[in-house]
């Protein structure tokens, strides 16, 4: 993460709707700037999104990279 002015949570949610890639959701404390594992042994090929979600009202912009 790059910018994330809010600590906000973070899911790998299967991208065709049918559930959590992982079990849990990793937090991010606020305008951390190392890297967070979100879901690992993740089956090749498994399309999944992320999904954000932070604890304010205040809508912000996050920034960052992908890696796997």
């Amino acid at each position: 993460m790059t910018t994330n002015p809010y600590a906000l949570s973070v899911t790998a949610v299967r991208a065709d709707g049918r559930g959590n890639v992982s079990s849990y959701s990793r937090n991010i404390p606020a305008n951390y700037h190392g890297v967070v594992t979100v879901a690992a042994d993740v089956r090749d090929g498994t399309s999944f999104k992320l999904n954000f979600n932070a604890t304010t009202l205040h809508y912000f912009d996050i920034a960052g990279r992908i890696t796997y």
